[in-house]
């Protein structure tokens, strides 16, 4: 028995990986439905690699052409933005990076079958598809060594693993819209974490590079990924964290060396906006901006239009439940809830606090794994309350049933992408008799859109 537990969370990492593969081949690789693989906001993370790889040209001038060949009019998004007299990329290139192999991948497909060396033929649609089933499977198999390095046991860890899986947003981002940033942050941040213990053990300079890499990449995914830095406390624990203090004041020269690795990240940031536009610093956001002393709480985290805890259950729940540890493990309590508190401030500071059309607050696909990290913690505390036992997983259970629910609404547009409201939402609440029914009971939204 205790031999077979041992392996439940990697069977539950091989049941994700199999249902995530089989739900993309039969949602999007059916007839048309593959070309909107790479859409919206994805268009511009991923645009850097056919711009380089295939067109030569870093003013993106064949954006026309594409739009033309694959999107029809609801689907066209300008990823340039207008600066000075040129245009240029409004986003930043770690995405890209990450999706390299799976790009380049695909091109070799496309001239081996014969299909449009373009950057948005199946071939190359196809491969970030795949690279987002593979990158949640990294976080996640990330995490089930975070929690094996946190002592978390085998039947919480597994559970864990599969609520977030299908009882959270990184379904849908990782499944419906793998070009966007979210999933590659994910990944990112699981290694983040995972890198971070092992320093905190043993703060050697090899792990040290490899987070001052890590954090470098996280910055060009997203900029404000950078606030990761602050984690450590919480990823440590109390004795890694002096273990991390005591190393560095007796090697402070490391923290140039970290600095410069990070550094050279953000340069090979300028360097691209240099050969787009001729100006190192550019601003490409337009008119929204991040305002720090206004940010938007209630909203982000309760509003009925995007609110993290409304459409994201699964993340409430790893909240209430870290909070035993302020009794179990003040330092893990505060320096955790610490740096989400952190993490939800800067986010709903932003003047586009819902982040446009989306599902859920999908800022927060990037920062599951701390909610992880936090339930996992908990519940190891509490593995001995029998109510506990029992309870949790039933409300994980009950967690992935809405998250499903919500997620098929709002990928038939029951659930509006931008436009949801109380009345709106209760009236399609859980209704899973509509599922499948041609009419939407919120085509009024899609009306006045």
């Amino acid at each position: 028995m205790g031999q077979l537990m041992r392996r439940f969370p990697d069977a539950c990492l091989a049941f994700i990986a199999l249902v995530y593969l089989l739900f993309v081949i039969n949602v999007k690789f059916g007839k048309d439905r593959w070309k909107d693989i790479i859409a919206y906001d994805g268009k511009g993370y991923y645009a850097y690699l056919p711009a380089l790889w295939i067109y030569h040209d870093l003013q993106f001038n064949f954006y026309p052409a594409i739009e033309a060949k694959y999107y029809t009019a609801a689907g066209y998004f300008d990823y340039r933005e207008k600066v000075g007299d040129v245009r240029l990329n409004k986003f930043s290139v770690g995405t890209a990076v990450m999706m390299a192999p799976f790009f380049l991948a695909g091109d070799l497909f496309a001239h081996a079958s014969g299909a449009a060396i373009d950057g948005w033929s199946f071939p190359y649609q196809a491969a970030i598809s795949i690279a987002g089933i593979f990158y949640a499977l990294l976080g996640l198999g990330l995490l089930r060594r975070i929690f094996t390095l946190s002592g978390v046991p085998d039947l919480p860890s597994g559970l864990i693993l599969l609520s977030l899986a299908f009882g959270t947003h990184l379904f849908y981002y990782a499944l419906n819209e793998p070009s966007m940033s979210h999933v590659y942050s994910f990944a990112a941040i699981a290694a983040w974490i995972y890198i971070g213990q092992q320093y905190a053990r043993s703060p050697d300079r090899s792990r040290m590079f490899q987070l001052a890499f890590l954090l470098g990449l996280l910055i060009v995914i997203r900029p404000v990924n950078g606030m990761v830095l602050f984690s450590l406390p919480f990823i440590a624990g109390r004795n890694g964290w002096h273990n991390i203090l005591n190393s560095l004041k007796s090697r402070p020269w490391r923290l140039v060396s970290f600095g410069s690795i990070v550094l050279g990240w953000m340069l090979f940031q300028v360097l691209l906006n240099y050969a787009q536009s001729g100006s190192l610093i550019l601003y490409t956001y337009g008119e929204q901006r991040l305002d720090l002393l206004h940010p938007h709480l209630f909203d982000f985290l309760l509003s009925y239009r995007k609110g993290l805890f409304i459409y994201t259950p699964w993340c409430l729940l790893a909240v209430l439940v870290s909070l035993v540890l302020f009794r179990d493990d003040p330092w893990r309590a505060i320096s955790g809830i610490g740096f989400l508190v952190l993490v939800i401030w800067v986010l709903s500071s932003w003047s586009l606090w819902w982040y446009g059309g989306s599902f859920s607050s999908r800022p927060m696909v990037d920062y599951l794994p701390f909610f992880a990290l936090l339930l996992g913690v908990a519940w190891s505390a509490l593995r001995k309350n029998r109510i506990v036992r029992i309870g949790l997983p039933a409300v994980l259970f009950l967690v992935v049933f809405v998250n499903q629910v919500q997620t098929y609404q709002y990928r038939y547009n029951i659930i509006h992408w931008d436009s949801m409201d109380r009345e709106h939402y209760f009236r399609v609440f859980l209704r899973v008799d509509q599922l499948g029914q041609k009419t939407n009971p919120n085509a009024d939204l899609l009306e006045n859109r």
